[in-house]
């Protein structure tokens, strides 16, 4: 579950493969499908513009949505599944958490490439902002 930065709507994630926005009275404003597994983690950006969503077994992606909850990108992260999503403070990157073969990849939201990386978790930045792959231990 996310909550909008200005607290008028907020995501949940099910274990039927969708994830629903609801308005902050309640109201279902729509249902996302396209996850083949459990949604297992929901982020929402810092501008509430967008939101990122990862399912578990069996899919291993992450989907990019509008507020509006049309479909922006699918990305194919992990595919033993994705536990966790988060999204950097600028929105510019989001970081991802698997249960193994980690992958993590440079470009931009819309177009990432995967690369291997020895770490159970991913990472997605705008190749703009960082043009060389940087994280943890690197």
């Amino acid at each position: 579950m996310a909550i909008a930065p200005d607290g008028t709507w907020l995501a949940t994630a099910s274990f039927d493969g969708t994830t629903r926005i609801w308005a902050a009275d309640g109201t279902l404003r729509a249902t996302l499908t396209g996850h083949t597994g459990s949604v297992e983690a929901v982020a929402i950006s810092p501008d509430g513009t967008w939101l990122a969503t990862g399912a578990g077994t069996l899919d291993g992606t992450v989907r990019i949505w509008a507020a509006d909850g049309t479909l922006r990108t699918t990305l194919t992260v992990d595919p033993s599944g994705v536990h966790a999503v988060a999204i950097s403070p600028d929105g510019t990157w989001l970081v991802t958490g698997g249960t193994n073969d980690g992958r993590r990849g440079s470009g931009p939201l819309t177009a990432p490439r995967a690369l291997p990386s020895p770490s159970t978790s991913s990472m997605w930045m705008q190749s703009r902002r960082y043009p060389e792959r940087r994280g943890p231990g690197q």
